[in-house]
């Protein structure tokens, strides 16, 4: 069976959860850039309690927190992120570069038709913006290139763990494709099964998205 050790804490978050680090204040004023270990359940920068307003809080003087990459509040994983704005075009200028990969774990439910192979990609067009679970691609008119390839971690009788690269940077892609093609991500709000995310949720205590 597949184990997960993710549990979704209630927010206001306290900055020593976020697995910053020793902090002192040399290190703030002289590091160019910094990675963060977002937790799942916490918005980037739209809400009043935000990975912004934290750091804002620790950071020194009224330094000013560039985020040069983005996750939503359902995600965890790690944030890039600086105090210099003149690192933010170059640096966002090479994750967006074919030299970057931007790689991401998750669990969906298996599903009764088997894969296509071990390793494959999603390459539906879809809008740049969030849908809704009955049409996740959005309407066909405002639809764009969109690719993401996905490879099977390993499986169980219920679960599977995919590894997704993404190649293009559309919201919500990764859950949007997971969806189209009949295996969202376990956990997801909006674009997942509401029965089964309820079931996960009361079976192995699992209050997040699996991404």
């Amino acid at each position: 069976m597949l184990k997960t050790a993710f549990r979704r804490k209630p927010v206001p978050y306290s900055i020593s959860e976020l697995d910053l680090g020793p902090w002192p204040e040399q290190a703030i004023t002289q590091r160019d850039f910094f990675v963060l270990n977002k937790p799942a359940g916490l918005s980037v920068h739209n809400d009043s309690e935000s990975l912004e307003s934290l750091l804002r809080g620790h950071a020194k003087g009224s330094q000013k927190i560039h985020f040069l990459t983005r996750l939503d509040r359902e995600t965890s994983g790690c944030l890039l992120a600086s105090f210099q704005a003149h690192l933010v075009a170059p640096l966002q200028e090479i994750l967006a570069s074919d030299s970057s990969r931007k790689e991401y774990r998750g669990l969906v439910g298996r599903t009764r038709e088997p894969l296509p192979a071990s390793t494959w990609s999603w390459q539906d067009s879809m809008t740049d913006k969030a849908e809704g679970r009955t049409q996740p691609l959005g309407p066909i008119g405002q639809r764009i290139a969109a690719h993401t390839q996905v490879e099977l971690l390993r499986e169980n009788e219920w679960f599977r763990e995919l590894r997704f690269t993404l190649r293009t940077g559309r919201q919500h892609q990764i859950r949007k494709h997971a969806a189209f093609h009949k295996m969202p991500l376990l956990g997801d709000p909006r674009y997942g099964r509401p029965g089964l995310n309820q079931k996960v949720a009361e079976l192995y205590q699992f209050h997040r998205m699996a991404l």
